[in-house]
């Protein structure tokens, strides 16, 4: 499923290996965003998939219309979850995926990379709104990612909601919104 701004959904169907393919989908293409088919919800196998860069799952026993919902909200960015599972799935999210990192080992452009990926916009649109080429904002979000001790997209923009916001001021030093 293509979205207007350029990124694509795809479904995967939950295998052994799909971890492995969600990190080569992560690294090698950016703008592309999977959810994943789950035969059930279990909060370990949710937050591996997760971590690994899917934007979200949903069941097997899900429907018609829940399917195409979620593959939409997976196309915008927006993590999808099962609703009864989430709040346990994003805690233990929250917490495993806090990094040591501070808001201040971040540049400011990073920052401001990390604000508008937490908005769920694409590299494209990242780019476009600083002014950037893709490759540089690909480049921000690999030393992102290094610098937060994140794996994904959503790692990443659970570390930005975890530090409530942190934007660099005018000086370069942090703020908070």
């Amino acid at each position: 499923m293509a979205h207007p701004d350029g990124s694509w959904c795809v479904l995967l169907d939950a295998g052994p290996d799909a971890a492995a393919f969600l990190r080569q989908v992560s690294r090698k293409g950016p703008d592309w965003r999977v959810l994943v088919l789950v035969d059930a919800c279990e909060v370990s196998q949710l937050v591996a998939l997760i971590r690994a860069g899917a934007m979200g799952v949903v069941t097997r026993d899900s429907s018609l219309a829940e399917l195409v919902s979620g593959l939409v909200a997976a196309a915008r960015g927006e993590l999808v979850l099962p609703g009864p599972i989430a709040p346990e799935v994003l805690a233990q999210l929250m917490g495993d995926s806090a990094g040591t990192a501070s808001p201040t080992s971040l540049s400011p452009r990073e920052t401001d990379v990390l604000q508008l990926l937490a908005q769920a916009m694409t590299n494209k649109l990242i780019a476009q709104e600083l002014l950037l080429s893709v490759r540089t904002v690909e480049a921000h979000l690999r030393a992102i990612y290094d610098k937060l001790g994140v794996t994904s997209r959503t790692e990443a923009v659970l570390w930005a909601v975890r530090h409530d916001g942190v934007r660099p001021t005018q000086n370069g030093s942090p703020s908070r919104r």
